[in-house]
């Protein structure tokens, strides 16, 4: 029976990582490798955003507004 819920292959993805001011480069790079384990785990491919120490507004933050 369909539901109406439809299925997608999903190919490319964004990674968006923000470093909070109170959080250490290691616990980017922690972030930005389980995000990057599970795109390669999905065989997706990525594009990474990255932004540290940006202001709390989405308005101000480049990569969110690139993305």
């Amino acid at each position: 029976m369909d539901i109406g819920i439809k299925k997608f292959i999903i190919r490319y993805v964004a990674v968006y990582i923000r470093k909070s001011r109170a959080e250490s480069m290691e616990d980017l790079e922690k972030h930005r490798m389980v995000l990057i384990d599970l795109c390669k785990k999905n065989n997706f491919k990525y594009v990474e955003y990255i932004e540290v120490g940006t202001s709390d507004s989405i308005d101000l933050c480049p990569k969110i507004c690139k993305l």
